[in-house]
């Protein structure tokens, strides 16, 4: 399948699905709406923010693994059946949400991984051996982007197994 059979066939599953659209766009609407009016007007990065705020971040963030989770099946459906429902929406993200979940587990500690290995080459570029920092630098960069697109289609690899 070329790039333009693949644009056209993702417009018309776009097309397919517009009850999904719409309940991805109110749910994001209501976070939003929440945030801005927990979200402080002037903040201060030596206050915390307000324990509400907090507690609405951590909800949204739950909340978008279900809506992540039921989306790419719902899709997957579509795509591969031709019709989906949003039954099937709610379905799936109940399906596939721990598998999600614990992916994005596996996802933020390997980012932290590479986090703590940057740190460690740019320790090393303030001491005399600054050649090889850059060379562990460049390294782990490199090393570092072949695991984030591998994370970025391991949710797709996930729900479509």
């Amino acid at each position: 399948m070329g790039v333009g059979e693949s644009i056209k066939k993702g417009f018309g599953a776009a097309g397919k699905s517009l009850s999904l659209i719409a309940v991805l766009f109110v749910f994001g609407t209501i976070f939003s709406l929440i945030n801005v009016f927990l979200a402080p007007q002037n903040p201060d990065p030596n206050v915390p923010p307000p324990p509400a705020l907090i507690v609405s971040s951590i909800v949204f963030i739950f909340l978008s693994i279900f809506f992540q989770a039921g989306s790419m099946g719902f899709m997957r459906d579509l795509i591969k059946t031709g019709s989906a429902k949003l039954d099937s929406f709610t379905a799936n993200g109940a399906k596939y949400y721990v598998k999600l979940f614990l992916l994005g587990i596996i996802v933020s500690l390997v980012i932290g991984v590479f986090v703590m290995l940057a740190a460690l080459a740019v320790a090393f570029l303030r001491d005399a051996m600054a050649p090889l920092g850059v060379v562990l630098a460049i390294f782990f960069a490199a090393l570092g982007v072949y695991f984030l697109v591998l994370l970025f289609l391991s949710p797709y690899a996930a729900v479509v197994d």
